[in-house]
């Protein structure tokens, strides 16, 4: 008999084991997924005026580079830059908050993160080209910065508008599960604060 049980132990500490391993395995801690989600976001501009701006004035003094296989860097015309710096590093994005483990809490978490960030690459991947070929084309600045006004006021909007809504989601399910964070003091953020 205590054989038996000394069997039936060891085999309930395998199997809680093999379960505690396995939501780790196959689900995404929350930090995870604050991370993937929220601090990536970061990387996308809230402000299309100021990015193309330093393209511009990077693009000018010949500046503008992108990093060649063997990680030098050569100088870059505009697409080349918004390709490599923008629609590159967003498609990595997705495929990571792709990856992550739908449960019931994460679900509209990562739903809404997709969809800000393919927004975003669809930005990218078609306004941002036609805005940087225009620097690479030597349009005037005028017509340059009135094509992006109206990026930041049609897209732009829509674009902010997703992203506060990730944040809506993402914020409390931080804070639930005590994952720790700062924000610091930029326009975007603050205008969550007030919301």
């Amino acid at each position: 008999m205590f054989k038996l049980n000394k069997i039936v132990a060891l085999s309930l500490t395998i199997v809680i084991a093999g379960l505690l391993t396995s939501c780790t395995m196959f689900g995404s801690s929350p930090e995870k997924v604050f991370k993937t989600v929220g601090l990536n976001s970061n990387k996308i501009p809230k402000n299309f005026k100021r990015t193309f701006d330093e393209i511009r004035a990077q693009k000018r003094n010949g500046t503008l580079h992108v990093a060649n296989t063997d990680n030098s860097n050569k100088e870059a015309t505009a697409e080349a830059y918004v390709t490599t710096y923008y629609t590159t590093m967003l498609t990595k994005d997705i495929e990571q908050i792709e990856a992550l483990s739908m449960g019931k809490e994460t679900k509209p978490i990562i739903e809404s993160g997709l969809d800000l960030f393919q927004y975003a690459h669809n930005i990218f991947n078609d306004d941002y080209l036609k805005i940087a070929k225009m620097i690479d084309d030597e349009h005037p600045d005028e017509m340059i910065d009135v094509e992006i006004e109206k990026l930041e006021n049609t897209k732009g909007v829509i674009l902010e508008d997703k992203y506060f809504k990730t944040m809506d989601l993402l914020i409390p399910y931080a804070e639930k599960h005590h994952v720790e964070y700062k924000t610091i003091s930029i326009p975007s953020v603050e205008k969550y604060k007030t919301r």
